[in-house]
This record gives structure tokens, sequence and C-alpha cells, in this order.
């Protein structure tokens, strides 16, 4: 199946395979540095512009990848698992949503799902602003029981990504967190 493949304005960079818009940013693990899973809504991935467009294609199939495309020289790859209670995944824009909002990537039935990122370029614009698309992203997705996320391609930004999570883990929440505390407001004094 060829998919077609769409820029993505991402800021704070980051993109997202999102169900029906949902982003339970509190939940996702940021361990492995590519894909970060949320428990439920989908997965944000991580870019390595900080503002600006890349390119992605997103490729729906039924059965599991078995090997890494080598169409291209991916730089990155990462394969984790994606809860979808909605079953209603979609590539999107946390800024404009989806680039083709009628083009829904699951809807198979399932609410779990594989997803392997592909990714290269990510380092020619670290952090950086990018006019013109600087790096594209491949993401294969079938329907399947949750398993470890994989790196099955790795790079030294990547490594460091992963060594400075091990370092310093940011384990994912299981609930949003707690809104402060308001402050006691000054009682007007009463008159009679």
């Amino acid at each position: 199946m060829n998919a077609p493949w769409h820029e993505v304005f991402v800021g704070e960079g980051t993109f997202g395979l999102l169900d029906e818009g949902e982003i339970p940013v509190h939940s996702a693990d940021w361990s492995n540095g590519l894909i970060a899973p949320m428990l439920q809504g989908g997965a944000l991935v991580r870019t390595g512009i900080r503002t600006g467009s890349v390119r992605v294609c997103v490729q729906a199939q039924q059965e599991p990848a078995t090997e890494i495309d080598t169409s291209e020289p991916w730089e990155e790859v990462v394969e984790a698992s994606v809860v979808a209670p909605r079953d209603h995944l979609q590539l999107e824009s946390l800024d404009f949503g989806p680039p083709d909002p009628n083009r829904p990537l699951a809807g198979r039935g399932s609410t779990h799902y594989r997803v392997r990122v592909h990714a290269r370029g990510r380092e020619t614009a670290w952090d950086k602003t990018a006019e013109t698309p600087t790096e594209e992203h491949l993401l294969l997705m079938w329907p399947s029981e949750p398993a470890p996320t994989r790196t099955l391609r790795t790079s030294s930004r990547l490594e460091q990504q992963q060594q400075s999570e091990a370092d310093n883990p940011h384990p994912p929440r299981t609930a949003p967190p707690e809104p402060p505390e308001p402050e006691p407001r000054a009682q007007p004094d009463e008159k009679l």
C-alpha cells in the first residue's frame, strides 16, 4: 500500500499519532527517545527540529512488519505498542490537527497497535526552526497485542536521549497531575 507523504507542522519538537485528538501527555513514556506511547490516546513522536515542518508517511497494514524498510537510509528505527481506545488513530500536528482528517489510520476493530517509527534527518537542524522539511518519518502500524518497546536501529543522538532518560527517568503517570490548591481569598469586611 502506498500511503501519501504529508508535511506536518511541529511545535515543541513533537507530532502525534492520536486517537480522536486525545493527548494524555502526562502518561507519555519518553524512555526510548523517539516514540512516546501514552497509556491511552496514541503516541507522540519526537523530532529533531524544535519548530517547523517534517515529512511524514503513515502506512496502516494488517500484518506485522518483519524487515526494516531498507529502500531508504533510515538512521533510527524504534517499535512500540500504542493503545487507541476509540480505534481512531490519525497523524496529527499538535497545533493544527490532522493533515488529512478524512483518513483515519485505525478502525480495524482493534484498540492495540504496534507502531514502527523510521526516522532520518533528525540531526540536521537539531532543536532549531526549519523553514523547509529537513527530516522524514515513516510510521508503519498494525494491530497487535502489547509488547516491549524495541530499538531496531540507533544513532548517537538516540543513544544519548535513551541514556539521559535512563539516568533521569520520567515514568509515565496513570493520572493527570492534580491542579494546585486555590489560594484562600481575603474575606471582605462584613458591614451591617
